[in-house]
């Protein structure tokens, strides 16, 4: 047992004994599955590119408070992703590519390909910026990347035209705080704002009542916002 989850046990992470070997059991398992995911290599999209962003993470390495409001690390869809960025056939150069939630950078990966002004990537967990951060590097995207290590809800976008890209990263009350940012510092200053959402739950993008879902493929959907 390592030394941080000896911590979690003795300082009572839960009220009882029993609950508390629960708790680690459950833990455990999730390291054990993480342990198995990364034995079986990399796969095709990391090979071909000599990049880290395979794998299923279940147990996130993060001090973040809001840890419990985060989902698994688990790569994006790669293809899907470059369906729908071609498919807004907007102007790229004049726009950020901001990922909140990257994990290991592979949406930031993909996006390099194309001629985004910066490549913006945010995540709670540090492991997993400083990966993103070498992923960047290796594929020689370094220069117009910017990664923050920080809680999505205390991150706050440049007054630029954005393509922002979520995949199922965090709960309904995060993802209220991050898209209010969004429209506070982008939209209602005027710049346009293209949103790529792949996972279970696109309604919550719609519910915005200033998000248009536009198109989608499986569970990537694609929504435009005008300014104005």
């Amino acid at each position: 047992m390592s030394a941080e989850l000896r911590r979690e046990f003795l300082d009572g992470a839960t009220t009882d004994r029993y609950s508390r070997c629960v708790y680690m059991l459950s833990v455990l398992r999730k390291k054990a599955a993480d342990l198995r995911d990364r034995l079986r290599g990399r796969d095709q999209f990391d090979a071909s590119l000599g990049v880290d962003t395979s794998g299923i993470i279940r147990v996130v390495d993060t001090k973040s408070p809001n840890r419990v409001h985060g989902a698994r690390y688990q790569p994006c869809n790669p293809e899907n992703l470059r369906w729908a960025i071609e498919s807004a056939h907007a102007d790229l150069a004049n726009f950020d590519f901001a990922d909140i939630g990257c994990g290991k950078g592979r949406a930031l990966v993909v996006a390099s390909k194309y001629p985004f002004r910066r490549l913006i990537g945010v995540d709670y967990s540090l492991p997993f910026v400083e990966t993103a951060r070498e992923n960047l590097k290796h594929i020689g995207a370094s220069e117009r990347s910017e990664l923050h290590c920080q809680d999505a809800v205390s991150f706050r976008f440049k007054s630029q035209a954005t393509f922002l890209f979520l995949y199922n990263p965090f709960s309904s009350s995060l993802l209220d705080a991050v898209l209010l940012h969004l429209r506070q510092d982008v939209l209602d200053r005027g710049f346009p704002v293209i949103i790529i959402y792949q996972g279970p739950r696109p309604q919550e993008i719609i519910a915005t009542g200033w998000a248009e879902k536009v198109d989608q493929r499986s569970s990537t959907s694609l929504f435009f916002v005008r300014s104005g």
